[in-house]
């Protein structure tokens, strides 16, 4: 005769098997979060560089118009050359926007109190008002190796003793380049003489010129 404490009865689960399913279901729902941020990022990225070309045809189209080359991607949008949104970062992961926040930054590291920045988001860094005849663009900017043009600091990390974005930020950053790529570029510190100076560079602190290999090698000592 069977003791009926030995027998199971109807479709329950012992508290070890729920257990193993809950382990099991957390250690997916882990996986699949880092797969999901994972593609999200890329997928932010994706907009970004899309973001970073339309602002280098604009730049194009405004150079050809008015004879001279944008600093910055505001100039564009206040004469109607490009959407403000397009001075939006998808990435950037600030409210005002890193170029905003540096802008500000810097106004009060030099007590200037005077807003300076734009009442829109603004993530690429760049000078509002300024453009460069051809002539002196390509005085100053063609004869460097590698020559470009916006930066985004979106996907940089930050410096942890400053409290916003800056040249000093270390990992990556995007690069629009003058032939209407975008280049992914790692932040580099580096002493190089200019007009026999010697002289710190802190990439892309330089406006159109990143401190790579090519710069090492013509600049860098």
């Amino acid at each position: 005769m069977k003791r009926p404490g030995n027998r199971r009865t109807g479709l329950g689960f012992t508290l070890t098997e729920v257990l193993i399913v809950i382990g099991i279901i957390a250690v997916l729902a882990g996986l699949l979060s880092g797969v999901l941020v994972r593609a999200k990022g890329m997928a932010h990225e994706t907009v970004e560089i899309s973001n970073l070309r339309q602002l280098g045809a604009a730049a194009s189209l405004y150079a050809e118009e008015y004879g001279s080359m944008p600093l910055g991607c505001t100039i564009l949008a206040e004469w109607n050359a490009a959407y403000k949104p397009l001075c939006s970062s998808p990435v950037d992961p600030t409210k005002v926007g890193i170029a905003n926040e540096l802008i500000a930054f810097h106004a009060r590291s030099s007590n200037v109190y005077e807003n300076l920045g734009v009442p829109y988001r603004h993530s690429y860094i760049g000078f509002r008002d300024l453009a460069w005849t051809k002539d002196r663009f390509e005085k100053l900017v063609v004869p460097f190796p590698n020559p470009g043009w916006l930066v985004s600091l979106s996907i940089s990390e930050p410096r942890r003793d400053s409290p916003t974005y800056s040249e000093n930020s270390s990992g990556h950053y995007f690069r629009l380049m003058l032939d209407g790529s975008v280049q992914r570029k790692t932040h580099v510190n580096a002493n190089g003489l200019i007009d026999g100076i010697q002289t710190q560079f802190r990439t892309p602190a330089m406006l159109f010129v990143d401190v790579d290999k090519e710069w090492m090698q013509s600049y860098g000592k």
